[in-house]
């Protein structure tokens, strides 16, 4: 189905840590992310989920990379 798939793992400057999911095809122009999921460390000790979990599909024009999450 996809000619390609990623995971991503990163820690961010808060501490909080990121994996995406990405999905590359020849067809396509540019990858898109399909799941995302955040930690929130700093919600720690509240009735926050520990975790934030995007899983929309996207593109370029939609939910952006990580990186500055």
């Amino acid at each position: 189905m996809w000619d390609s798939v990623q995971i991503l793992c990163k820690e961010q400057s808060d501490g909080s840590l990121t994996v995406e999911v990405i999905v590359c095809h020849p067809d396509w122009e540019e990858a898109k992310t399909v799941a995302a999921i955040h930690s929130r460390p700093q919600d720690d000790g509240t009735a926050t989920p520990g975790l934030k979990c995007d899983l929309r599909a996207s593109g370029p024009d939609e939910l952006q990379r990580a990186g500055g999450a």
